[in-house]
Parts: C-alpha cells; structure tokens; sequence
C-alpha cells in the first residue's frame, strides 16, 4: 500500500510541475515516506561513466562533494552508488557509522543507522541513483527497500523528463563548448547535432553493454 501510494506522488509530482522543478518535490516525498533523514539524487552521465549529484537534503558539506561527481577508481570519491547502478543492483549498508568505507554523509556521522542506494533504470538504460539515509532511531530492511523499488521505475521518468527538457548536463554542455567559435551555418550547426546524437547513442549502448557484462 505504501508503495503504491509513493508511485500516486511521484505522478502527481510529475504532471502538476515543471519537469526542471519536479526533483526536489520528488525527493522530499520519498524522504517523508521512507522517514530517511538524508539523501540525493544522482543522475548517470553515459558519455563519460559517471554519475553527478543534481538534487539533495540534509547533506553534509563532505557528502556533497563525495557524491558531486562519481567515477570509478577515483579515491575522492564513494562509488558505492555507481557500483549499484552498474550492477543493477540496490545496497543495503547497515551499522553505516561503524563502517570506515562510507563517508561523512551527513553532520550526525554517529546516529547513521543505515544507508541505502537503490538504481534507477528506464527500461535497460541506466538513469542514476537514490541515496537516502536513515538516523537513529530509523533504520532501513530489506522491505523497505522492496517498497522503495516499486518506485523507482517513477522515479526515472522524471528524470528522464527533465533531461528531455535540457535540465540535466546543461551546466556541462556549458563548460565542453568552444567558446571562441562563432556559430554555425544552420547546415553546420545540423550535421553537429546529429555527430552529437549518434555519439550519444553509442555511449549509450557501450554504458548497456558494460551493465549486462557486470
């Protein structure tokens, strides 16, 4: 019941709100339903691996910067959530406080109970990741997470909305365009376009491929 109840909101969200403005209703929903005291959204860049952190609350200043951008192998970084969403798989980190791998999250690192980062698909194609953490006296079972995982699926389309709508990689659109080049002919500009969408389209499917390969 809980679960469909969540899937209800996260519709509700997604139709009555711009699909730029939708994430971070969408999270607080989830936040008040599964009583998490903290968490993120993280969304899947499949050009360069990686995810990027586009929404959270209750975060500590060294949460947000181990979860702003997270690529394999890099040790500033805590990749769990990546390994998860690779692996199609949601991680259920308990006695999280004691664990020396997991960083500082949040401010209260002591009444941490348990952390949990669930994967977010659109179909086969990897979406991103929900982080949420539970402080004491709260902690997270493998049913909640079954709850949660009905959802998800809602989750994504959001997502994926505001993606279609430029939301999300805007800033790092931004920052990889030649800013000393004049713009285009219109032909140009079209046979530029496309060069950019087939090449999204293959890093697309290499970031499928690797997913099934794990």
């Amino acid at each position: 019941m809980q679960g469909e109840w969540l899937r209800d909101r996260l519709r509700e969200i997604a139709t009555s709100a711009a699909p730029e403005e939708a994430l971070e209703p969408a999270l607080q929903v989830i936040l008040e339903t599964s009583r998490a005291q903290a968490g993120a959204i993280c969304v899947f860049d499949p050009r360069h691996a990686l995810l990027r952190l586009v929404c959270e609350v209750g975060l500590s200043d060294e949460g947000c910067r181990r979860l702003r951008s997270i690529r394999r192998g890099d040790p500033a970084i805590w990749d769990m959530p990546l390994q998860g969403l690779l692996n199609r798989r949601a991680y259920l980190i308990e006695s999280a406080a004691r664990n020396r791998y997991v960083p500082r999250l949040v401010e209260q690192t002591a009444t941490v109970r348990t952390i949990a980062c669930l994967p977010l698909y659109a179909g086969p194609t990897p979406i991103g990741s929900l982080i949420l953490v539970a402080l004491a006296p709260r902690s997270f079972g493998e049913r909640d997470i079954r709850l949660l995982e009905r959802a998800m699926g809602d989750l994504a389309a959001i997502i994926e909305s505001v993606r279609r709508r430029g939301g999300v990689g805007r800033e790092e659109a931004a920052r990889v365009a030649p800013a000393s080049v004049a713009r285009p002919p219109a032909a140009v500009a079209d046979l530029a376009a496309e060069r950019e969408r087939l090449r999204g389209e293959v890093t697309a499917r290499l970031a499928e491929r690797a997913v099934l390969a794990a």
